[in-house]
């Protein structure tokens, strides 16, 4: 798909946005490529060869390899989480960086928007062939590449990004999905309603229930299943809080709504959810 980030056109390809898992049997031989390949660590570390430097990236980094550059993998911790993705420019454009691949600089807020964007890639990459799940996809990778190319182009380019990620046939549309979907992220821990959502927005009722249909074919409430779902699987599966604990951090009054509400999800309640994934947890150790 093709991204405009200011006067750069960018060409992404989704089948070049690898999950979040640890490398392939590939990527630890030396190889390099005709695109610009970032890195995006999640989780985790990893030693890396670019260039015949060896470097280690470690958890939260981003990472950005430039066109041609031979680099391999060297080795990686067991729980390595990494995003990767490759991006073109039209004839032959290069980014202003100078030769060497390089750590990208990120305030801790931008840091955790680019992580926050490519969580919503992940989720919408299984139903990529829909139009919402493209759009979405679209949204997510336009902020991810204007908060990676900030530090990179002069102001003089970042002047003409903001002109044209102002241009109404844009904005309004990226704008309305970036609020909403932060809205839903930043308040899924709270007794949040529609009306909420509309006087966030600004909007009336009816607008936001059709703006939600547009973008994710849901309802309010499905779109809020949906988060706080995600946001218990993380907890069971990764975090040492109580179950009750985490009802509570996903707006649930009481451990039994909780419960109900994790079964109606999942067919399973949220204990027997944790201990499957801390055997699978455990399986995975052993076969390492």
């Amino acid at each position: 798909m093709t991204l405009k980030v200011g006067e750069l056109s960018l060409e992404a390809r989704v089948e070049d946005i690898h999950p979040l898992r640890p490398p392939r049997e590939a990527s630890f031989f030396p190889h390099s490529h005709t695109a610009y390949e970032v890195y995006f660590l999640k989780k985790g570390n990893m030693t890396v060869f670019c260039d015949k430097k060896e470097l280690l990236l470690q958890e939260g980094e981003v990472f950005m390899i430039l066109p041609h550059t031979e680099h391999f993998v060297h080795s990686c911790s067991a729980d390595l989480q990494k995003f990767n993705l490759r991006f073109l420019l039209p004839d032959g454009e290069r980014l202003p960086t100078g030769r060497d691949s390089f750590r990208v600089a990120l305030s801790p807020k931008k840091r955790r928007e680019i992580f926050r964007c490519i969580d919503g890639i992940q989720e919408n990459m299984d139903s990529k062939e829909s139009d919402a799940a493209l759009f979405r996809i679209r949204s997510y990778l336009g902020i991810v590449f204007c908060n990676l190319t900030e530090p990179i182009l002069s102001r003089e380019d970042l002047l003409r990004e903001s002109a044209a990620l102002q241009s109404p046939s844009h904005e309004n549309r990226l704008q309305q999905f970036i609020r909403m979907d932060q809205f839903f992220l930043e308040r899924y821990g709270d007794a949040v309603t529609l009306e909420d959502l509309a006087d966030e927005l600004h909007y009336s009722k009816t607008h936001v229930n059709r703006l939600l249909r547009q973008y994710w074919r849901v309802s309010f409430s499905q779109k809020l299943d949906e988060i706080r779902l995600r946001a218990a699987r993380g907890m069971l599966r990764e975090g040492d809080l109580s179950v009750g604990e985490i009802a509570e951090k996903c707006g649930f009054s009481t451990l039994r709504g909780f419960e109900l509400f994790f079964r109606r999800m999942t067919g399973e309640l949220p204990a027997k959810y944790r201990a499957k994934g801390a055997e699978e947890n455990k399986k995975k150790r052993k076969t390492r």
